[in-house]
């Protein structure tokens, strides 16, 4: 099995924790909110007129933080614009979980015709129900960036927030340089000693100290949450390194196998050493803690450095589904993400039946609602399911349907102009997939797009950097990524979206942009299929 490689540069010290928690399309779910919602008004002190808008992002109920989670979450996505002084104000709904809300301007691209941001304020506040908040934007030119001052009722819960963003990026510029440094002169020894995580820890502590100095003016709620997205900042970052280093084969193997050792016996802290189920269920809003930590380590203490590096996907569920320590609702959330979340699938050797008892385990465990709802939703794509039979045009505008492919087996990839992982995994496929199958007469690749033009269509297929013109290249009636019957029917937006159809039309394995050794043994297997 070839190596996943996961890589998260060391000049991205603690970006994990202030990333958009939004990503893709809102959709909600049905039902009635019976919360007071947070209300917000305030001033853009700069404002330029109809250029600037801001644009708001709240996540809630959220599975995982990636794009293609939102299908079936609680989004909600718009564009506030403010009057002639600069004036706004907007609501936003709330439930008794926290939502996470991101706060960009927002601009006019004439060249793309459409608003996009331009700067972003990208914690992921806490809202909380009945938050009424005053908002002070300013744009400030020595920061290249949006300065927000936030006065009213639950203030204090955002301006603990910001002030801990303003607290991690200098502890981010510190630790950044000395990693940097450190790996540039291959000083290893300094970082994985007790130094260097005593750095880490430093960091940890300093922004802690913000927090505690706000402990008895927020929920006890945001208390642990932040506090869950301060620690999976700081030694998530610090793991993502070292599983790096150890499955970057640029590196020997004596320097991989000495990150592994490290990685595996380092003196973490531990976050809720009493186990209290209450801080756990907590900690399950924080996506930084659950992934970015959480499920980091078990990834990393599953690994094993060689020529290979990949473990069965099962093997790191059952260490989660098994593990007595964590119970309820964090539990919940971590098998839910450690099904969902793309980035497990660089080292997992993923077998589709493997994966399918998983599924059914989780939700025979998961007992909160939308979690399960979710699950069940997303189970188009298990082994035996019906795919969505398209109705595609190609490019000379003849309609393309799945079903006149009756018989063979379809490998079809779903991607957009732009998708940067899309491209990768083309090359990929060109290279070192394709020419194994090309020949085969029961074999067929089906390259959907589904940018909203034909024109870029067509000029994306034309420079074979997605595509080859080789494929049976269709296009979604130009209805946009986010908007396509793909990602509706499998209630995914994530791209590259790949799967593999069996002769008998039926799903035979949903695929991720991994090792091609997978995708060629579920290629064959569906092939020898009668």
């Amino acid at each position: 099995m070839s190596s996943r490689n996961s890589i998260i540069p060391g000049a991205l010290l603690f970006l994990i924790l202030f990333s958009p928690i939004v990503m893709g399309k809102a959709r909600v779910l049905p039902g009635k909110e019976t919360y007071a919602p947070a209300r917000f008004k305030g001033i853009i002190r700069n404002f330029r007129g109809s250029a600037d808008s801001i644009g708001i992002e709240l996540a809630r109920n959220v599975i995982a933080d990636f794009s293609g989670s939102g299908n079936l979450s609680k989004f909600v996505l718009m564009n506030v614009h403010p009057a002639k002084d600069g004036t706004f104000s907007f609501e936003l709904p709330t439930s008794t979980e926290p939502g996470r809300l991101t706060l960009s301007m927002v601009q006019f691209n004439p060249d793309k015709k459409r608003m996009e941001p331009f700067l972003s304020d990208s914690y992921g506040y806490i809202v909380e129900t009945g938050d009424n908040l005053f908002l002070d934007l300013k744009y400030d030119p020595s920061l290249e960036n949006v300065v927000i001052k936030f006065s009213g009722k639950g203030s204090e819960r955002y301006n603990c927030m910001a002030q801990i963003k303003a607290e991690m990026n200098h502890q981010n510029n510190i630790i950044g340089e000395k990693w940097v440094s450190a790996l540039v002169n291959k000083n290893y020894d300094y970082i994985l000693g007790k130094e260097f995580l005593d750095v880490n820890t430093h960091g940890y502590l300093e922004a802690l100290k913000v927090l505690d100095s706000y402990r008895n003016k927020i929920s006890r709620t945001a208390y642990d949450v932040m506090n869950a997205d301060i620690f999976g900042a700081t030694y998530g970052w610090l793991l993502g390194n070292y599983k790096a280093q150890m499955s970057d084969k640029r590196n020997t193997i004596e320097v991989r196998k000495k990150f592994y050792d490290h990685a595996i016996s380092v003196n973490i802290p531990s976050l809720n050493p009493t186990h209290e189920i209450k801080k756990d269920n907590n900690y399950a809003f924080s996506d930084q803690y659950k992934y970015w930590y959480f499920i980091n380590s078990r990834i990393i203490r599953l690994l094993h450095v060689g020529e290979n590096i990949s473990f069965s996907f099962p093997d790191l569920f059952d260490n989660i589904y098994n593990d007595k320590t964590i119970q309820g609702f964090l539990k919940e959330k971590l098998l839910a993400e450690c099904l969902i979340m793309p980035n497990v699938m660089l080292y997992a050797d993923l077998n589709q039946p493997g994966y399918d008892s998983c599924y059914q385990k989780a939700l025979l465990f998961i007992k909160t609602p939308y979690i399960k709802n979710y699950l069940l939703a997303n189970m188009q794509t298990k082994r035996g399911a019906v795919p969505y039979n398209f109705a595609f045009t190609d490019q000379s505008g003849k309609i393309v349907h799945l079903s006149d492919f009756a018989g063979k087996v379809v490998f079809q990839d779903t991607w957009f102009t732009g998708c940067g992982g899309c491209a990768i995994f083309h090359q990929l496929f060109e290279s070192e997939i394709y020419p194994k199958f090309k020949d085969n007469p029961d074999f067929v690749m089906v390259s959907i797009n589904s940018d909203k033009t034909k024109e870029m269509w067509i000029k994306s297929m034309q420079t074979d950097k997605y595509t080859s013109q080789e494929y049976i290249n269709l296009n979604t009636n130009r209805q946009g990524s986010d908007d396509d019957p793909i990602s509706e029917y499998y209630n995914s937006n994530l791209a590259p979206f790949l799967l593999i159809i069996d002769k008998k039309g039926k799903i035979y394995s949903r695929l991720y942009p991994t090792a091609p050794e997978d995708i060629i043994r579920d290629i064959n297997e569906a092939l020898s299929q009668k």
